[in-house]
């Protein structure tokens, strides 16, 4: 994903369906409810929270914006006191046990898999980020994955964002703007300016006499 302009970058954060947020994501509703464990949404929701910020604090933009076009993900290292001691250090009673599932038991298979889907939200939520870039946010998934299928032996895949990555947004696309207008109306229906920035762009390219 290239250097997105100022009208493509609200496409971009206008299209989040959200689903890093618990009260929005019906699915991870649906786990929660058949699964029948203790945690309630604000735990879930603290521990998507808490991961995501650790990466943007671990790996920050000054250091990614330099480095994100030379160095792979299985090579950078940032922040080297923010490791899996410290990190675990942080958690609370719920968090570890979010993580706890070496047994071989039925149960255990069913957290493991369900703690695997809460991290790919955690890679949503880096990715939407808006106190950094989509670039930046999509970098620090592939960490966040890098680390975690070392240390657990998963194999999680960032293929599962090329959906939103690799998605064209240019302005350049007359249905690109057409729709960045109707999400501007609404998803704020008191708004006339994506009427009024419509009409004039189409006037520009004269499909109006």
């Amino acid at each position: 994903m290239n250097k997105m302009s100022k009208e493509s970058l609200e496409l971009f954060y206008r299209l989040d369906e959200k689903k890093y947020l618990v009260s929005e994501n019906e699915e991870l509703k649906i786990w929660l409810e058949k699964l029948e464990w203790p945690y309630q949404e604000e735990d879930i929701q603290n521990f998507i929270d808490k991961l995501s910020s650790w990466y943007f604090v671990k790996y920050p933009d000054k250091y990614l914006t330099n480095d994100i076009t030379v160095s792979s993900s299985e090579t950078i290292s940032f922040t080297s006191g923010m490791n899996f001691k410290t990190l675990f250090h942080s958690f609370d009673t719920v968090d570890l046990e979010l993580i706890q599932f070496q047994g071989d038991s039925k149960t255990d298979h069913i957290k493991e898999l369900f703690c695997q889907y809460l991290f790919q939200l955690i890679g949503y939520e880096m990715i939407y980020f808006k106190n950094t870039t989509p670039r930046c946010g999509f970098f620090r998934a592939k960490l966040l994955f890098r680390d975690f299928n070392c240390y657990f032996g998963w194999k999680l895949d960032t293929k599962i964002y090329d959906d939103i990555m690799k998605k064209n947004y240019s302005m350049n696309n007359l249905e690109n703007l057409q729709l960045l207008n109707f999400l501007r109306e609404k998803q704020d229906p008191n708004s006339r300016k994506g009427k009024k920035e419509l009409r004039r762009f189409l006037h520009r390219c004269r499909f109006f006499d």
